[in-house]
């Protein structure tokens, strides 16, 4: 098991998108980029999400398509990250992607959101 920290961070003079980072080194700062943007996961893996920048609020972290990766899927902590857990069984196939939707408010205004990916490669990152 390992655990996996991602950082979404705005500001108020580039609200959108955010500038979305991992603790593995990927980062995007475009929509293009989002598109691309991926954190290697493996089975039971730990994923935190922490806002960063002026970022006041990290609304929700929602499934939007791809296969559901997640055993115990994100919730909001009471220190304000989310944090979900990669299903212990999801071995198979390498590659296989889960794309998911960040939402977030910037310095309590307005809600934004974005939607990057996790990639399930227990043969590459992981635990």
């Amino acid at each position: 098991m390992a655990i996996h920290t991602i950082y979404v961070n705005a500001t108020l003079a580039d609200p959108y998108p955010p500038a979305l980072s991992d603790d593995e080194g990927h980062t995007a700062h475009s929509p293009n980029d989002d598109k691309n943007f991926t954190t290697d996961v493996g089975p039971g893996d730990v994923i935190i999400w922490q806002a960063t920048g002026d970022i006041t609020e990290l609304l929700d972290i929602s499934y939007t398509g791809g296969l559901d990766l997640f055993v115990q899927h994100p919730i909001k902590q009471p220190d304000g990250t989310w944090r979900g857990v990669i299903g212990p069984n999801a071995t198979t196939p390498d590659d296989t992607e889960e794309e998911y939707e960040i939402s977030y408010v910037v310095n309590h205004g307005m809600a934004y959101s974005q939607d990057p990916k996790l990639t399930l490669r227990p043969s590459v990152g992981g635990s």
